[in-house]
């Protein structure tokens, strides 16, 4: 019984932890000054083709979390757009598409959080939650291609492999620990999106991020 209780406190001080980490991160954004747009694009590109020194570069620089903020907005977009575009000869459904962006932000912000947390409370993964964060934040900016419908799984299977190379090295772990994050990272952010789908009746877009949504 003592055991069990351990662990139990443990995984509330690890998720307290995490929690912290991840509003540090938000309060840094207050004043985030300018940054030059083009040159976090091309910053973001080098993560997208998986340059783990630019990951390392990023991860360290305190500064480029509100580009990450925005990465993350414009691939939550572009993943809503994708959704609905197709059915688009029935009438553009701006409302929809707004809902399911705000809560496809919500859902990688969410979704970085979960991979920090299982990452470090069960595979004792280093670094902090704001480092995972801008890392995936600049390598979400693929998921813009996801606007347009046949790219939809493409861009979300490499946000997977990014999101692996993003874990292995700001985590700092083996390959195997790795995997078994991002599997189970997904899983939970599936059992989410299923809940919404059956209370609201939709799938929100970063369900393109796990590449299921479109396989």
């Amino acid at each position: 019984m003592d055991s069990h209780h351990k662990k139990h406190d443990d995984m509330q001080d690890e998720l307290k932890h995490r929690f912290n980490d991840a509003v540090d991160t938000f309060k840094g954004m207050n004043n985030p000054g300018k940054f030059d747009f083009k040159k976090e694009v091309e910053n973001a590109w080098a993560i997208i083709k998986l340059d783990t020194n630019k990951m390392h570069d990023i991860s360290m620089r305190k500064t480029t979390a509100t580009a990450a903020l925005l990465f993350f907005i414009l691939a939550a977009i572009g993943s809503s757009l994708g959704m609905y575009l197709p059915w688009i000869r029935f009438g553009f459904p701006l409302g929809s598409v707004l809902i399911s962006a705000l809560v496809s932000f919500v859902g990688y912000v969410v979704m970085v959080f979960v991979y920090d947390f299982i990452a470090s409370h069960f595979f004792k993964g280093k670094g902090k939650y704001g480092e995972l964060f801008r890392v995936l934040g600049y390598g979400s900016l693929v998921m813009v291609a996801s606007i347009i419908p046949v790219l939809g799984g493409l861009a979300g299977f490499w946000y997977l492999v990014i999101s692996y190379k993003g874990l292995a090295t700001v985590k700092r772990m083996n390959p195997t620990h790795t995997v078994f994050t991002i599997i189970i990272s997904v899983l939970v952010m599936f059992v989410l999106a299923w809940l919404l789908n059956s209370i609201f009746g939709f799938w929100p877009a970063y369900m393109f991020e796990s590449g299921l949504y479109r396989f």
